[in-house]
């Protein structure tokens, strides 16, 4: 269901769309992989918010993130 009307979404208004489940190596980088990863999370992170993509939590915790 999710995916037909975000598809139609993001097509009226020509932007891309992620998913955003946690951000647990931003605000807890002790507790992934390594540094590197939790390092170029962040940098991910930031370059999708910068280029106006529609982000869509999946709980009201990830939200408030």
């Amino acid at each position: 269901m999710l995916s037909s009307f975000l598809a139609k979404v993001l097509q009226a208004t020509n932007r891309t769309a992620f998913i955003c489940h946690d951000v647990i190596p931003i605000i807890r980088p002790d507790l992934v992989v390594d540094a590197a990863h939790a390092r170029r999370f962040a940098k991910n992170i930031a370059l999708i918010l910068q280029s106006n993509a529609t982000v869509i939590c999946t709980s009201e915790t990830s939200a408030a993130c």
